[in-house]
């Protein structure tokens, strides 16, 4: 006797191939489009203009530090970063967002008696600071 497979059975798991061939065709020419739609529809220009300003502040906070200023100074307006730093130059944080720094190079005294080595100061004055740049914060 022969078998012959239902039409329900046939049909039912061609329909899910072919629903899947077409969803992996056009979704991927599809869903860019849309999702560029949600981007620009969530910011909107005074929502961009609130960021460029933000930015522009934190450049200018890092712009206020100059050449002759001292160590005590500069660590009053901003945070150190942690891992590791010489004396010569050491990373500051942006107080409002720990991803904005800058490094600052000291000069600094060293200790003939005790090997040259260098020593710590409040007093050392800066000789020189990097342009800010974005990175994650160490943390110690």
């Amino acid at each position: 006797m022969i078998r012959f497979l239902r039409p329900k059975k046939i049909l039912r798991p061609l329909a899910v191939f072919t629903i899947g061939l077409i969803c992996g065709i056009f979704a991927p020419m599809i869903l860019p489009q849309l999702r560029c739609k949600e981007i620009k529809a969530a910011q909107t220009p005074a929502d961009n203009l609130d960021k460029t300003q933000w930015i522009e502040k934190c450049i200018k906070d890092f712009q206020s530090i100059k050449v002759d200023m001292t160590r005590r100074e500069v660590e009053a307006k901003f945070h150190h970063d942690g891992g590791f730093y010489s004396k010569a130059c050491m990373r500051f944080l942006d107080p409002d967002c720990n991803f904005i720094k800058v490094d600052v190079y000291f000069d600094f005294r060293r200790n003939p008696n005790d090997q040259n080595r260098a020593v710590f100061s409040d007093d050392d004055k800066v000789t020189k600071v990097g342009p800010p740049y974005l990175e994650y914060p160490c943390c110690d």
